[in-house]
């Protein structure tokens, strides 16, 4: 099929506890966090071939798989990033919404 080594590609460096999530798998694609910076933490891949479809923010990856939710009527992504939980809208990634938070006395956010 494919494979893909997004921290070289992406040019995210490893986090301290590595890799922690699972894609998410939406029809034919997939949704990553790589961790990388410059609009390329969350990259939705077609897993078909491993295209990427879109790719949105520049925040280190928390250790929490993406997953889909019904919220207010609207499906949507969510991601937890280390300060942050955010819903990305599903066709392109926009932020729908945002929350910060901080794991009690700056440890790990391992949501």
């Amino acid at each position: 099929m494919w494979s893909k080594n997004i921290l070289v590609e992406y040019h995210a460096s490893v986090p301290t506890y590595g890799i922690a999530s699972s894609p998410l798998i939406l029809g034919d694609t997939l949704i990553v966090q790589s961790g990388a910076g410059s609009g390329k933490s969350v990259l939705c891949l077609d897993k078909r071939d491993g295209k990427l479809l879109w790719s949105v923010l520049d925040d280190p990856t928390g250790y929490a798989s993406p997953a889909l939710v019904n919220l207010a009527g609207q499906q949507q992504i969510i991601i937890c990033a280390e300060s942050r939980t955010l819903g990305l809208g599903i066709e392109d990634g926009k932020v729908l919404w945002e929350i910060p938070w901080r794991v009690l006395h700056n440890q790990m956010p391992i949501a």
